[in-house]
């Protein structure tokens, strides 16, 4: 656990939030994450259920995409100009917190 905290607080070390912190329970059917003008970075963690994401526009799926286990302490994705984040829950009850940033 000592090793995933300290990766935690390197993270906010290197984050600078960018609007608003976002709560969505609305990912039963694929969701696109649009940054906010100015973000680079999201900071996202999922909570109640493991989710799948893609970056390139592909719809994920249960098989298909990077997987973002529930629980686990929240990742920072490098966003590129024009990168498409799509984001679903794998079972029901999927909650995602995330923050766009620089």
């Amino acid at each position: 656990m000592a090793g995933k905290q300290a990766g935690w607080m390197r993270i906010i070390g290197d984050f600078q939030p960018i609007g608003s912190h976002v709560t969505d329970d609305e990912i039963g059917t694929a969701a696109i994450l649009t940054p906010e003008a100015g973000a680079c970075k999201l900071l996202i963690q999922a909570t109640g259920a493991d989710c799948r994401f893609t970056l390139d526009g592909t719809t994920p799926e249960a098989a298909v995409g990077f997987q973002l286990k529930a629980d686990d302490p929240a990742m920072m994705i490098v966003i590129a100009k024009g990168l498409t984040f799509t984001i679903i829950e794998e079972g029901s009850s999927a909650l995602i917190d995330y923050q766009w940033g620089a």
